[in-house]
């Protein structure tokens, strides 16, 4: 969460978002991940790719941090919806909903938490890519209709600054 953050803030800053909307859309890339604490941890242990059943188990990380953040008003309501909304695709190929209308911060931190899992996360099945491994993936998921194409060129300007 703390390399999300980071990425989230130099994106946030790089396309000159207001100081308030950095804030937030900084504090939601802190927490976007808060219900992993709230599934098993078996989940994230896993020797293997996880099995059909185990990946419906994790996609509920979204729909449970949601509900945790709500139950503190003072995180604002941007900042729930985008932790519900960060595995959200533009396809609709995304979890919990399958929605299509998604909130600028969920869009972002949707983006740059995929950019982050590809660069800095091994899985028993995969090493941690190289920079330009991992945006050649996300390049991927942009042609294939999931990111938004000018949101992915904003992420590529503001690693390179």
């Amino acid at each position: 969460s703390i390399n999300v953050l980071a990425l989230t803030a130099q994106y946030a800053i790089s396309v000159g978002l207001p100081e308030d909307r950095v804030k937030k859309l900084c504090l939601a890339a802190l927490v976007h991940d808060v219900g992993h604490t709230l599934i098993s941890k078996e989940l994230f242990e896993a020797k293997d790719r996880l099995s059909d059943e185990e990946f419906q188990q994790f996609q509920t990380h979204s729909l449970k941090g949601y509900r945790a953040i709500l139950k503190y008003p003072e995180f604002g309501k941007s900042v729930a919806r985008a932790v519900l909304e960060h595995h959200e695709r533009l396809d609709r190929s995304g979890y919990p909903n399958k929605i299509k209308e998604i909130s600028f911060e969920g869009q972002v931190l949707g983006l740059v938490d995929c950019y982050e899992s590809l660069k800095y996360h091994e899985k028993n099945f995969r090493d941690h890519l190289a920079a330009y491994d991992a945006l050649k993936i996300v390049k991927e998921d942009v042609v294939a209709g999931k990111f938004n194409k000018d949101m992915f060129k904003d992420l590529c300007s503001c690693l390179i600054k």
